[in-house]
């Protein structure tokens, strides 16, 4: 029981660090999930972690995964995603239709390629 309260907090520590570190406030990452400040309070009052769905929509705002956020481990992709030039090409890459896509892929692989091995 004291090791899931333990989780618990740290659960929530680990979104306020994140807030903290894209500069955004509580408040924001409610209405980007439409969250109700009475809710998340009971939440951590209590503490209880949100519905898996509601954890889903906190992790997607924040741009991280779930895992994360319960367990504090990123994946080795997910600490790739935390470079914030990676970060930017993935959003780009989300935008792009699926000819753009092959295009990218064709233009990656030449690059890698053209680098000399090591």
């Amino acid at each position: 029981m004291i090791k899931m309260i333990a989780n618990m907090e740290s659960f929530y520590r680990r979104i306020h660090d994140k807030l903290r570190e894209i500069d955004k406030k509580r408040s924001w990452l409610l209405k980007k999930t439409g969250i109700k400040p009475s809710t998340w309070s009971s939440w951590e009052k209590f503490g209880r972690y949100p519905p898996a769905d509601r954890a889903l929509a906190i992790a997607d705002a924040l741009e991280v995964p779930v895992e994360f956020l319960v367990t504090g481990k990123e994946t080795h992709l997910d600490a790739r995603r935390s470079h914030p030039l990676v970060a930017t090409i993935l959003r780009q890459l989300e935008d792009l239709n699926e000819p753009q896509l092959q295009r990218v892929l064709i233009a990656v692989n030449t690059i890698a390629i053209e680098q000399p091995e090591s």
